[in-house]
């Protein structure tokens, strides 16, 4: 992985060029809820950046890899070269702590 924001607010990716990856090239957010409705991560500025030949050992990383993470800016960037996803959001709307059965 070639940058992770994986609890911070407020990072900006901008204008890098990112090469010959084992896996993926940006990954933003949390995959555990609890962990990311305790600690919110959001309003990233991702821009510019040429991201390519990755997953070079690991075939299904993503270029740009976005979680559970709010209020992101991603524009402008070039992804090419990639065995898998250029893009991957998941996304979970309306999301309250107490609205999952369990």
């Amino acid at each position: 992985m070639a940058a992770a924001t994986l609890i911070c607010k407020r990072d900006k990716i901008i204008g890098n060029e990112m090469e010959d990856l084992g896996a993926g090239g940006i990954r933003v957010g949390e995959t555990a809820l609890d962990e990311a409705l305790l600690r919110p991560c959001g309003h990233h500025l991702i821009t510019d950046n040429h991201i390519h030949h990755f997953g070079l050992a690991n075939a299904p990383g993503v270029g740009i890899f976005v979680l559970l993470s709010g209020h992101n800016r991603i524009a402008h960037n070039e992804i090419d070269h990639t065995y898998y996803n250029g893009n991957f959001c998941r996304v979970v709307m309306g999301l309250r702590r107490n609205s999952l059965p369990g």
